[in-house]
C-alpha cells in the first residue's frame, strides 16, 4: 500500500510528537555503530540480540541487522518483546554466538503501530487495504481488560504473562491512551526482565554487552525507532 506524499509528512509528524527523537531504522542503527565504536569494538564483529515482538511488522529491524552485521542477529524474541521465562537459556546460548575479537548489543524495543489515519494500536500491513492491531499482543489484552471480556488467546503462555502483567497496571479506559499508557509499561518491563537476564548470565560473556532500549513505531510506509537509553553491561 502507498501513501502519498501528505500522508507520510503527516505521519512523520504524529511520530515525533509523541516519540521525540525517533529516526528512521537505517538511522538508529547508524547511532548504535557510533555507540559500539565508543567500546572500542568494530560494528562488523558485534552480534546483535533482537529481543522485539514476533511480529512480521519488524521485518525492517531483523533485516537491517542481517545486512549490517556479519555476525547478523541472535533471535531472543517474544510475544510484545518480554523476554520469556525461560530467557535466561536464550541470553546464554547467545553469548556462545559472539565473535572471538567482537561484542554483543543486546536491543530492547517493543512496538506499536501508527495508522495513516493518526490511530496508535494499528497500521496498515503489507498486502492488506485496512489497519490491523501492531502491537497485536499488547492490543488483544488491551480490549480484553476494557470490555472485560475473555482474551481468544488465553492458551498462550506468554499471553497469559502479558495479560496478568498489564491487569495488574493502571491502564486508562480510553482506548488511545490504553495503548500508548500499556507500550510503556510493557517497556519498561521488558527493560527490567533483560538487565535481570544479564545481570545472571554476564559471566558467560567474552567481552562487554551493549544494552540498548527503545521504542519501534511501526507505520505504513517506514519504521522509526526512538532511542531511550544505552548502558554497557561487564
Amino acid at each position: 500500500m502507498r501513501l502519498c506524499k501528505e500522508d507520510v509528512m503527516d505521519i512523520e509528524e504524529k511520530v515525533k510528537e509523541r516519540y521525540p527523537g525517533a529516526v528512521p531504522v537505517k538511522g538508529f542503527f547508524d547511532g548504535l555503530d557510533s555507540e559500539i565504536e565508543k567500546t572500542g569494538f568494530n560494528p562488523h564483529q558485534t552480534l546483535t540480540g533482537l529481543c522485539v515482538c514476533r511480529d512480521d511488522n519488524n521485518r525492517e529491524i531483523r533485516r537491517e541487522c542481517l545486512f549490517r552485521y556479519k555476525a547478523g542477529y541472535f533471535s531472543l524474541e517474544t510475544l510484545a518483546g518480554i523476554p520469556s521465562l525461560p530467557g535466561i537459556t536464550a541470553y546464554k546460548a547467545m553469548a556462545h554466538h559472539i565473535p572471538e575479537e567482537g561484542m554483543a548489543a543486546v536491543l530492547v524495543l517493543p512496538h506499536i503501530g501508527i495508522s495513516k489515519n493518526g490511530v496508535y494500536g494499528e497500521v496498515e500491513r503489507i498486502g492488506q487495504s485496512r489497519p490491523s492491531p501492531d502491537c497485536g499482543a499488547i492490543v488483544g489484552c488491551i480490549k480484553s481488560i476494557i470490555n472485560s471480556e475473555p482474551a481468544e488467546t488465553s492458551d498462550n503462555p506468554e499471553f497469559c504473562r502479558l495479560m496478568d502483567f498489564l491487569s495488574n497496571q493502571n491502564i486508562p479506559s480510553n482506548f488511545s491512551s490504553a495503548v500508548l499508557e500499556a507500550t510503556e509499561r510493557v517497556y519498561s518491563f521488558a527493560v527490567s526482565e533483560s538487565d535481570r537476564i544479564l545481570s545472571i548470565v554476564k559471566k558467560e560473556y567474552h567481552s562487554p554487552v551493549l544494552r540498548v532500549t527503545g521504542i519501534i513505531i511501526n507505520t505504513a510506509k517506514q519504521d522509526y525507532i526512538q532511542l531511550r537509553d544505552v548502558k554497557i553491561i561487564k
